[in-house]
Order: C-alpha cells, then structure tokens, then sequence
C-alpha cells in the first residue's frame, strides 16, 4: 500500500478549488467598510418636543486636504434625507463643515476624526435616514443608512426609541458600574454638549465604560403607573452574557431617558447586540428596541484574558514578543503594550500611531465577519486578515460532486493566493493551502 506526500494531496486539492467553476464573485467589503461612523439619537426639547441629532465622524484619510496656506484643509457636505415607513420623504438638510491641520501626515491618518453633528425637530414615526458625505471639490461621495425609531406621547403607546451609544469618560461624576453588570436607571438625556456620543458603538478604552440611553414615551393613562425594563447583552454566538430587571415610576412628562451602564472591561473582544424590552406592568403594552456594539480591546486583555492578548499580538509579530508583554508584571503591563505598538510607528512625529490604527480596523472587520463559529481573530481567515489586512481580489468556487466550497484570497502586492475550504457549507472555512501567484 502506497501513501501519496502531503504536499501532493494539498497540491490537488488546490487544483480541485482553481479549476472548480465560479458560482459567484465574492461580495468582500473592505475593512471598516463603513467610510464613516454615523448615530442618530432622540432628543426633546424645553417644550417636550421630539428632535433627532444626527452625528458623523469621518477619519481624515477619507477625506482630501487642500494646501491652504500654511495648513491642510478639507471641506465636505453633510446631507440627510428622512423617508417615513411608505418610502415617503418627509425631510432633508444639507450643511458645510471643513477640518484642518498643520501637518501633513495626519492628512492620512485613520485615527483622527472629523466630527458634526447637528439637531432638528421631527414628528414620532420609524424612518429612514440615508446620510451622505461629499468630499467638497472632489468626486468623493460616501454614504450610509440607517433605521431609526422617534417616539412621542401623542401615540397612547408605551414606546422605545432606537438605543444611542455614549462613551462614559473616566473621570465622569457617575458611578462605574461592577464587573458584569448592566446598571440601569432613568436619567437626564445627554445634550448636544454633554456625553460623548460613540458614533460607531466601538469601546476600545481602559478605563471607559459603555453607556447605551434609550428614551421612552409614556402614553397618558399609563403615567400613574409602573413599566418593567429588561435589557439582555448577547454574544456573536447568541449567548446571554449579561441581563438586568428593573421596574420605574412613570413621570407625569410623558416621556424619559432611560440611562444603562454596562462595565465592559471582562467582556472578551467581540460584537454584541444589546436588546430592551419595556412593558407596562399589567403587560397591556411591550416595546422592543435594539442595538450593536463593538469591544475591540479593554483592561481585561491584560487581566483574565491574557491568553487572548498573547494569541492576538502572535498574529502581528513573533510569539516570544508577544508574550514579552504578557509576561510583564502586572502593573506594567500597560507600557509594555505601548512600548509594543510605539515600535511598529511608521510615523513617530505624529500623535497617531498608524500601524494601531490599522490593526484595530481590521480587528473590528474579523470580529464583525468571521465569528460565527468562534472568535473571529481565532479563525484561519481571522488571522490572515489581521496580518495582511483586505485581499485586493475573492473568488468563490464550489466543486460539483463533492459538493465542496472555495474561497480564495488573492494578494496580488504580496504575490500569494490563500485558499480557504468551506466542507460542509456551513460558513466555516479553514485554510487548505498557501501558493505563490
């Protein structure tokens, strides 16, 4: 009995996924896909009157700069166009902002952002709101959409309105909540200066903690009376990881702010969906409401998850490196995490660091992407993805009598294709081989 080299059943099973007809051009986005962060928050007015804030953050390497001067400038257009629930638009608003900077390389930053919000009033009713930002002077167009909730007391419904992410600062007067809580209470609604609005949902800081405010309209018979709130924390997997109860006192304004302090600092890194539910306490009348966020790194990365650390920073340099840091003590641990990516700073006289910048943007494109099955950066196409950043090509095959798919990944600057198999048509893809274009 003969027994073939390994490399030669790689090599023809590689043949098998090259020469396998293409069922379809993968539909692959490139990370951070979303060339802007965009949230859009209820708010009401001294007179009780429903408006919407609309907050954009575009980072400055997707916008164009403009020598002005001695500085850079860019200039570019916020629109929004409002439709009701038939398709219907109900409004529009366009306004100018522009950005500037003295030096050059954070024209190409990632890391920077140029930020603008505005406010105006709105009717109760589910939109939605397509944004677009026009890089003035070019041909720049970015655009994103969103559905959005407005709710009012005219209605005689108890309603919740879309969540709106906060970042808590640390030195923020209120109390941290605990490790592995959701505190939740009714609470003054942020202002156009008040909390920082997290416009992408993305928490990737050591001390900050996550606020998520939810306003709620309170029809008039039911303002005598008690409503229960329950809010559920689910992992990628669909796992509860966090839960919390609480019943309020309705408020004879018709309407509040209900306030939910999540402690993120032991959560693993991952996409998280956060739902609330709130009902009259005779159960007469529910409303859901729901929203995603991102943990891209936290406290607990240097803590009880620094297994997790050592396999990401593995990834990106040699495991002796990594566990270097890992490996400090504890109170050190922190500079040694700085010092690691002070190294790999393409460009030291700038206050971005570039190549941190990179990581956690392909960090949060795995974790949106590839964690079905398991954490994302744990994932053959995790981790090629974090090494090498967006393939410039995908293709999809699938082989007819084995009933085997194909995907391959071709980076044409490195000079190399990956080609991952999917067996069973589950999702799952594992990387079969390594081959030199």
């Amino acid at each position: 009995m003969s027994h073939k080299p390994l490399f030669v059943c790689a090599a023809a099973f590689l043949c098998i996924a090259l020469s396998a007809p293409v069922f379809g051009q993968g539909d692959f986005n490139r990370p951070m896909e979303t060339a802007f962060e965009l949230a859009i928050s209820q708010q009401f007015d001294e007179n009780s009157k429903q408006a919407i804030l609309v907050t954009v953050s575009v980072p400055y390497r997707k916008l164009v700069f403009f020598v002005r001067g001695e500085r850079y400038e860019s200039r570019y257009r916020v629109y929004v166009e409002l439709k009701d629930a038939h398709g219907k638009r109900v409004r529009g608003e366009v306004w100018e902002e522009s950005v500037a900077t003295s030096n050059f390389r954070e024209t190409t930053s990632a890391a920077l952002m140029a930020s603008s919000r505005k406010r105006f009033p709105i009717e109760p009713g589910n939109y939605k709101a397509t944004v677009t930002i026009e890089v003035i002077d070019t041909s720049r167009r970015f655009t994103e959409n969103k559905v959005v909730r407005v709710v009012g007391d005219k209605t005689g419904r108890l309603e919740l309105a879309s969540p709106v992410f906060y970042t808590h600062p640390d030195d923020s007067l209120a109390p941290k909540p605990r490790s592995g809580e959701i505190a939740a209470s009714l609470c003054q609604a942020p202002v156009m200066d008040g909390e920082r609005v997290n416009s992408g949902a993305i928490y990737g800081d050591f001390n900050a903690w996550a606020r998520v405010v939810c306003n709620v309209a309170i029809p008039s018979a039911q303002r005598q009376a008690a409503f229960v709130v329950t809010a559920r924390v689910w992992d990628a997997r669909r796992i509860i990881v966090l839960y919390t109860r609480k019943v309020f006192d309705s408020n004879a304004s018709g309407h509040a702010a209900l306030c939910f302090d999540i402690n993120i600092e032991d959560l693993p890194l991952g996409e998280y969906e956060i739902e609330f539910v709130a009902g009259t306490s005779d159960g007469a009348q529910e409303s859901e409401s729901e929203g995603r966020f991102t943990v891209l790194f936290n406290r607990g990365l240097f803590g009880g998850h620094i297994g997790d650390l050592v396999e990401l920073l593995s990834i990106v340099a040699d495991e002796k490196e990594a566990r270097a840091v890992a490996e400090a003590p504890p109170a050190e641990r922190m500079n040694a995490w700085a010092s690691f990516w002070r190294k790999r700073d393409p460009t030291v006289s700038t206050e971005s660091n570039e190549a941190f910048s990179d990581f956690l943007q392909r960090l949060k494109y795995v974790l949106a992407n590839f964690s079905a099955h398991k954490p994302g950066w744990r994932t053959d196409m995790g981790k090629i993805y974090l090494k090498n950043g967006a393939p410039d090509n995908v293709e999809d095959r699938q082989e007819g009598s084995m009933g085997r798919y194909y995907r391959l990944w071709y980076y044409y600057s490195n000079g190399v294709v990956y080609v991952f198999e999917d067996a069973l048509g589950t999702g799952d893809y594992h990387l079969l081989s390594t081959e030199i274009i």
